[in-house]
C-alpha cells in the first residue's frame, strides 16, 4: 500500500497542541498568583481561569489528534499495513481527511479517538467512561454523530471528483474507526460500517469488498489523486 500524508499539516498542528497546552498552563499559573496576592482583583483571576482553560482545551485537543505517537492518522496506517499496491492512502492531502483508494473505489474514514464504551442503540451513540466523561471537557471529544461525519466527508469528496474528472465514474463510500486501544464498542445495526483497527483489513476483504473497477478507471483514478495531493 501507498501512503501519502501531509506532514506540514500535522506539524502545524503539533506544534499548536504543544504551544497551547504550555500558555493554557502559564495563564492558570498567572490567575493563581493573582487571587492569592491580590485576592481584591477576583475578575483578574476569573478572566485568567477561562482563559487559560480555553487554551488547554485546544491545546490538549490538537495534542491527542497530532502530537501523540499513536494518533488516530497513524494508528489507521497501522491498521492497513500488509495491503497491496493497489491501494493508496491520502491523508490530510483531499478534500476528506483520510482516503484510501482501493481496488472497487474510493473509501472515507472518519477517525474517533474516544476510549471507554461506544453504544450505538435506538439511533443514538453514547460514551460511557466513568470518571474519563470529566475529561471531555478538557479536551476529549464527545462521540457526536459520526454517520453524519461521513456523510458530510463522502459528499465533499465525490463531488471534488466530479469537478476534477467529470467522465470518471467511482463509486464513494464511508467508515467509521475509533482509533482508541482502549475504546470497545457496542452497537446494534449502526449507520454507517463502524469499526476498530484491527477490524479495518477484515472489513475490506470480506463484507466490505467491491467489485474491481476495470484498470483504466483505476489508473486514471490514482493519477486524479496523486496530481491533487502533490505526490
Amino acid at each position: 500500500m501507498q501512503v501519502h500524508i501531509n506532514d506540514a499539516f500535522v506539524s502545524r498542528r503539533a506544534t499548536i497542541g504543544k504551544w497551547a497546552s504550555l500558555a493554557g498552563l502559564v495563564v492558570l499559573g498567572a490567575g493563581l498568583v493573582v487571587s492569592l496576592k491580590s485576592p481584591t482583583l477576583f475578575y483578574v483571576s476569573f478572566i485568567t481561569l477561562i482563559v487559560g482553560f480555553l487554551l488547554s482545551n485546544v491545546g490538549l485537543y490538537y495534542a491527542n489528534r497530532y502530537l501523540r505517537v499513536d494518533r488516530p492518522d497513524a494508528v489507521l496506517v497501522r491498521a492497513l499495513k500488509g495491503l497491496d499496491d493497489r491501494y493508496a492512502l491520502y491523508q490530510f492531502l483531499l478534500p476528506a481527511s483520510h482516503v484510501l483508494q482501493e481496488p472497487g473505489g474510493l473509501t472515507v474514514f472518519v477517525l474517533k479517538p474516544q476510549e471507554g464504551l461506544v453504544f450505538y442503540q435506538n439511533g443514538r451513540w453514547r460514551n460511557k467512561q466513568g470518571w474519563m466523561r470529566l475529561l471531555r471537557w478538557v479536551g476529549q471529544e464527545g462521540v457526536g454523530r459520526p454517520e453524519r461525519e461521513v456523510e458530510a466527508e463522502v459528499e465533499v469528496l465525490r463531488q471534488w471528483l466530479h469537478n476534477q474528472a467529470p467522465d470518471l465514474e467511482v463509486p464513494v463510500r464511508g467508515g467509521v474507526v475509533f482509533t482508541n486501544p482502549r475504546v470497545a464498542l457496542r452497537l446494534e445495526d449502526p449507520p454507517v460500517p463502524t469499526m476498530v483497527p484491527k477490524k479495518v483489513k477484515v472489513w475490506l476483504r470480506k463484507s466490505g469488498k467491491r467489485p474491481p473497477l476495470p484498470q483504466e478507471t483505476q489508473r486514471r483514478l490514482r493519477e486524479v489523486l496523486n496530481a491533487a495531493a502533490g505526490v
